[in-house]
């Protein structure tokens, strides 16, 4: 959910910059590490799509996606401990 919060403020950026054509300037370059990071959030993420995840995430250095990862992963197993905990 909040991947998609994210991208659809990107978007609505983008479609700012392209409406007063301000993205040929080098505007819209600025974002695309955040628009990657969101896509990252929203990409599956087993080991069978690793290839694509790496093609996906240009902008994003190997230990930036390595990191992004490591935190979701994290998170989802506190979600799960929250989840658990609040069904005692």
């Amino acid at each position: 959910m909040f991947a998609n919060c994210c991208r659809y403020n990107l978007s609505q950026v983008e479609q700012w910059l392209r409406e007063r054509r301000l993205h040929d300037g080098g505007a819209l370059d600025v974002f695309e590490p955040m628009i990657e990071a969101t896509q990252l959030l929203q990409a599956r993420k087993t080991d069978a799509d690793v290839a694509s995840i790496c093609d996906m995430c240009a902008h994003l250095s190997t230990s930036q996606v390595r990191c992004r990862l490591l935190l979701l992963l994290l998170l989802q197993i506190y979600d799960a401990d929250v989840c658990f905990s609040a069904t005692c």
